[in-house]
């Protein structure tokens, strides 16, 4: 396996390459891991993620393609109606006009009769694959199983091309497989990213989880030109050079952290806006050399101050590529929302034309979507994990299976 890996669109099977489509079983995988309101059905405002796919399912359905859809939702330790997916059927048909099929399973006769009662250009929507415990372990007669299914696979999920599970890496063992548009998609703008970025790059990360940020920065702060922190990641560095923010997300600061803050590519806040949980008590305090105590009780840093905007604009301004991933403060609470909706307006405003903008990552996405100028970003990456993995070099075992195999 590769050290440090990319893919070339050239080479992966595309699904557009495939011939004589109609009238045959193909199944896809895509990543329908999307939230449910207490009613049951899929939020307009977080679909973002599934309209990525419609692409892939329109050039199928042209085809005349018979088209199964498979996916997970959630993290379900058992069959329950809760984690079913037979709501995203009931979005998909009044979304895309066409016939969307449902069945209570993702294997065995019940399911085979369903795709054999599907005509050409039709749809078919699996229960979720979670809550057969073979596709977390990519069990090998469970993915033959869904093999079973079809005559052609596709895998349009680049969200969990990072995990090695039964419906994205074991079944290519057993068909003609393909890369999905949205597939392809993701790795074209990411790769002008990773491998081709117009200088300068500047980087911004927030959010937390340091743990996997840290290798990404790490790839990535030779070919960039800035790195921008904030969130509890910003907090973190910061406490590794003795400022004190009260009890948060901060992680022990190592060997490995002290090295990447140290680079003169890291960029920390000069400011930080602090206060309770709740947002009572919210001020700016500046970063200062003399004073280390940033807070007092009970407070914690929640969202970079006005100087950090000032400072983190000017590098953005004078950027040729722009990568964004994790939010720069708590935004869901508004005493600390100013960084990072500051911050995603102005990538919005930047991208298009004066830089290349790409901005992935969950609450990063949600953000965006709250300026309503995410049509103003280049490329809005599906993936969190797979999108920091990929740009740090590592191998993704469903870009691997999809690499290695032959159609």
């Amino acid at each position: 396996m590769c050290k440090m890996c990319y893919y070339n669109t050239m080479k992966l099977p595309f699904i557009k390459s495939a011939r004589a489509l109609r009238g045959k079983r193909v199944l896809v995988r895509v990543d329908l891991n999307v939230p449910l309101g207490d009613n049951r059905c899929v939020d307009t405002d977080e679909d973002w993620r599934m309209r990525a796919i419609l692409p892939t399912l329109a050039f199928l359905h042209s085809k005349g393609a018979r088209i199964i859809l498979m996916s997970h939702l959630g993290r379900p330790t058992r069959k329950n109606e809760a984690d079913s997916l037979q709501p995203v059927a009931v979005y998909f048909r009044n979304v895309l006009k066409v016939p969307v099929h449902f069945v209570p399973d993702c294997v065995g006769t019940r399911v085979e009769h369903a795709i054999a009662d599907l005509k050409n250009g039709e749809m078919l929507l699996l229960e979720n694959l979670r809550f057969h415990k073979g596709e977390d372990s990519n069990d090998e007669q469970f993915a033959a199983s869904l093999a079973q299914l079809g005559d052609v696979y596709v895998n349009d999920a680049f969200a969990v091309c990072h995990r090695s599970v039964a419906s994205v890496v074991g079944i290519t063992r057993f068909l003609p497989s393909y890369a999905g548009l949205l597939l392809m998609n993701e790795i074209e703008h990411l790769n002008r990213v990773r491998l081709t970025p117009k200088k300068p790059l500047v980087i911004v990360v927030g959010g937390a989880k340091t743990e996997t940020k840290l290798p990404f920065i790490e790839a990535l702060l030779e070919k960039s030109s800035q790195v921008l922190l904030g969130g509890a990641l910003a907090n973190t560095a910061l406490h590794c050079f003795g400022y004190e923010l009260g009890k948060g997300d901060c992680v022990p600061c190592g060997v490995a952290l002290k090295k990447v803050f140290h680079s003169k590519k890291i960029v920390l806040p000069r400011d930080v806006v602090v206060g309770k949980k709740d947002g009572s008590n919210a001020r700016v305090v500046a970063i200062t050399r003399q004073q280390k105590q940033l807070v007092r009780r009970g407070e914690y840093a929640h969202d970079v101050g006005p100087a950090t905007l000032r400072l983190y604009a000017a590098y953005i301004k004078k950027a040729k590529t722009i990568f964004w991933n994790g939010a720069l403060g708590v935004f869901e609470v508004p005493a600390y929302a100013t960084g990072t909706l500051s911050l995603a307006r102005l990538i919005a405003t930047h991208a298009r034309g004066k830089a290349f903008g790409v901005i992935g990552g969950g609450e990063t996405v949600q953000a965006l979507r709250r300026t309503k100028m995410e049509q103003y970003v280049d490329h809005v990456s599906t993936g969190g994990g797979a999108l920091l993995e990929y740009l740090s070099g590592a191998a993704l075992p469903g870009l691997e299976a999809l690499s290695h195999k032959r159609t």
